[in-house]
């Protein structure tokens, strides 16, 4: 095993451990209602972290996640005008 190939290893084990503690994070911090859920995604999405991301941290489809940021994004526009 070259030390790249040891590197990246070590990398996935990190990553797989923070989703993990950022999972655990999110369940103890609130409730899991429908009300929650879009929170959580709010709170992925500010951190960077891609619909895909957020739906395997969250347990929940890629495609409700977008339905969760849209209206996330339509409501911030409503609050701008």
């Amino acid at each position: 095993m070259s030390e790249n190939t040891a590197e990246l290893v070590e990398l996935r084990r990190i990553i797989k451990r923070l989703d993990v503690l950022i999972s655990m994070m999110l369940m103890s911090a609130e409730p899991s209602d429908e009300v929650a859920t879009a929170r959580k995604v709010e709170i992925l999405n500010a951190a960077g972290l891609r619909a895909s991301e957020i739906a395997q941290i969250l347990g929940i489809s890629p495609t409700h996640v977008s339905v969760e940021l849209s209206r996330l994004r339509k409501k911030s526009a409503k609050k701008k005008k």
